[in-house]
C-alpha cells in the first residue's frame, strides 16, 4: 500500500517550488541562476529534484536544464518543470510561464492548462488511457491548436516513469488505469499548423545511470552517480561540482552504454510549446497532488 500521506507532502513541496520558481523567474534572468535557485529552495525543504529543473523556452518542449558556464537567459514561452522525492515518493508538476507578454502565448498556456483540467475530471478506476489523450486532443484541437503526438505523461512508481503512458490524444491505447496508481497527465500544446512532433536536439545536461555496470575507469565517479541517484536523472552541473574531470568521464561512461545522455526534445518544425502537468493519485474522485491551477 502506498503512502499516500508522503505523495501529498511531496506534491505541497513542489507546488511550493513552483511558486518560488514563478517569483524569481523574471525576462533575462540567466537560467542557470533560476536552476540553482531551485535547487537550493527544495534541499531547504528536506526534499529531493527527481531530475534537474527543466526550464525549456519556446520551440524546445523538454530536456533544457543548464550546464555549469549556461549563458542562456529567460525569455519566450518557458517551461519549467520540476520532480521532487519525499521519502521516497515522487511527484511531477509543470508551468509554462510568458515572459513577452504575447497574447498568443498566453492563450497557450490556458489551453494547456484546461486541457490538463478537464481531462483530470474523466480519470477514474477502470478508465482507458485513450480516453484521457481524447479529452486533451478535443480541446486543443477546438481551439485552434496542436498536440504534441510523441510527448506522453506517465504512471509512477518507485521511478519517475512507471510503465504506462498518458497520451495527447486519442491513440486507442485501451490499457486501463487502476485504482490507487499514481499518474502524471501532461498536455503538451502547439500551434495548429505545426507539426506536432518533437525530434532529439542537441545533447542536454541531463544524465542518468543506463546499465549497472561497474567500469575499469572513474569507479568514483560512477559509485557516486549510483549512491546518489541509481536511476534518477541528474544534472551535469552537480557532477562538476564534485569531481574535476566530470566532463571526460561522462561522455566515456556514455560510449561504454553506462550512462545515458537526454537529448533536447524540440518541435519538429520549430513551433513554440506550452505545458502544463500535474500528479494525482487515482480514485472515483482523483486527488490532484500538485494544485498548479492556482499559482
Amino acid at each position: 500500500m502506498k503512502n499516500f500521506d508522503d505523495f501529498k507532502k511531496a506534491g505541497k513541496i513542489l507546488k511550493e517550488t513552483l511558486a518560488y520558481a514563478k517569483k524569481i523567474i523574471k525576462k533575462d534572468v540567466l537560467l542557470l541562476e533560476i536552476a540553482e535557485k531551485i535547487e537550493e529552495f527544495v534541499k531547504n525543504k528536506n526534499a529531493k529534484l527527481a531530475f534537474p529543473p527543466n526550464l525549456s523556452i519556446n520551440e524546445i518542449a523538454a530536456h533544457y536544464s543548464p550546464f555549469s558556464n549556461d549563458k542562456t537567459l529567460a525569455h519566450g514561452l518557458l517551461k519549467v518543470d520540476v520532480g521532487i522525492i519525499y521519502n521516497g515518493c515522487v511527484v511531477d508538476a509543470a508551468i509554462t510561464l510568458d515572459l513577452e507578454n504575447n497574447q498568443e502565448n498566453k492563450k497557450m498556456i490556458k489551453i494547456a492548462l484546461d486541457c490538463l483540467r478537464e481531462s483530470i475530471k474523466v480519470v477514474k478506476p477502470g478508465i482507458m488511457v485513450c480516453e484521457v489523450g481524447k479529452v486533451i486532443e478535443k480541446i486543443t484541437i477546438d481551439n485552434g491548436y496542436k498536440p504534441i503526438f510523441n510527448l506522453t505523461g506517465h504512471s509512477i512508481d518507485k521511478t519517475l516513469h512507471g510503465g504506462k503512458n498518458i497520451p495527447n490524444f486519442d491513440n486507442k491505447d485501451k490499457t486501463k488505469i487502476e485504482e490507487n496508481e499514481i499518474i502524471a497527465i501532461e498536455p503538451f500544446i502547439t500551434l495548429k499548423n505545426a507539426s506536432g512532433y518533437v525530434e532529439d536536439g542537441r545533447p542536454s545536461a541531463i544524465w542518468r545511470l543506463n546499465k549497472d555496470l561497474r567500469p575499469r575507469l572513474y569507479r568514483e565517479i560512477f559509485n557516486y552517480i549510483k549512491e546518489n541517484y541509481n536511476s534518477f536523472p541528474f544534472s551535469q552541473r552537480w557532477i562538476e561540482k564534485k569531481f574535476q574531470n566530470a566532463n571526460i568521464a561522462l561522455r566515456i561512461l556514455e560510449k561504454q552504454g553506462i550512462l545515458y545522455n537526454y537529448k533536447e526534445l524540440v518541435e519538429k518544425s520549430r513551433a513554440k510549446v506550452s505545458q502544463a502537468e500535474t500528479t494525482i493519485i487515482v480514485k472515483e474522485s482523483p486527488i490532484i497532488l500538485v494544485d498548479v491551477f492556482d499559482l
